[in-house]
């Protein structure tokens, strides 16, 4: 959380920018193709679950 909260402790010190729809849009495409290419990769399961016994279902 702390990691989060950092994003917005200096917030009055930065000039904030106004993103276009477009910008948010592809931004959230590109995460999800990520998320998605690494859920079926197996490997957030193999790193997440199952490090030391890797391959034994």
């Amino acid at each position: 959380m702390a990691e989060y909260n950092h994003d917005f402790d200096q917030i009055d010190a930065r000039s904030l920018q106004l993103l276009q729809q477009s910008e948010v849009d592809n931004h959230i495409s590109k995460v999800v193709k990520m998320m998605t290419d690494m859920i079926n990769s197996g490997r957030f399961v193999e790193q997440l679950i199952m490090p030391q016994e890797k391959g034994n279902l």
